[in-house]
């Protein structure tokens, strides 16, 4: 398998699977959590679904890149949009909350998964539900992201469609 990482001006809209055939991408989902092994294992699963993925260390990092991904949606035909994004909520610097808040005031309907290895009930117990969409507590399963993304993905392509 060939991992690849996204060109962080321009997206390719098609990626290259193992077997060769050109497919088309599902999507770009921006990850960032400042252990690096999370992100890592997130590209990975992500990948091997189908998506674009870009990554960032840290809060600051992540909205650098979803800034240039907006800036370039607008100059290239073929650019990247961010379509969702992978958030940890607990990050030196800018907490994730305040990330996830930032990007939703540029993309309102952004979705976004935020992930902690705080549980569900202080999820619950901070303002996280109008910054993110959903919430997984770390460690997750990989199949439950996809489900997450999957969901939020399918919710979003349902209310700019119908």
């Amino acid at each position: 398998m060939r991992l690849t990482t996204i060109n962080h001006q321009t997206r390719q809209p098609e990626t290259r699977s193992a077997t060769g055939p050109t497919i088309q991408s599902r999507g770009t989902i921006l990850v960032v959590d400042d252990d690096s092994d999370v992100r890592l294992m997130t590209q990975i699963a992500l990948e091997n679904d189908g998506y674009a993925v870009i990554t960032a260390a840290n809060a600051l990092e992540g909205l650098m890149l979803f800034a240039k991904h907006i800036s370039a949606q607008f100059t290239h035909i073929n650019s990247a949009r961010v379509d969702a994004a992978v958030i940890d909520l607990k990050m030196p610097g800018m907490h994730g909350l305040e990330l996830a808040a930032k990007l939703r005031s540029q993309t309102p309907n952004l979705p976004i998964v935020a992930i902690s290895g705080y549980g569900q009930q202080d999820f619950d117990t901070h303002v996280c539900r109008s910054a993110a969409s959903t919430f997984l507590p770390k460690p997750f399963r990989l199949a439950d992201l996809r489900q997450q993304i999957n969901s939020l993905l399918e919710d979003a392509m349902t209310k700019t469609t119908g």
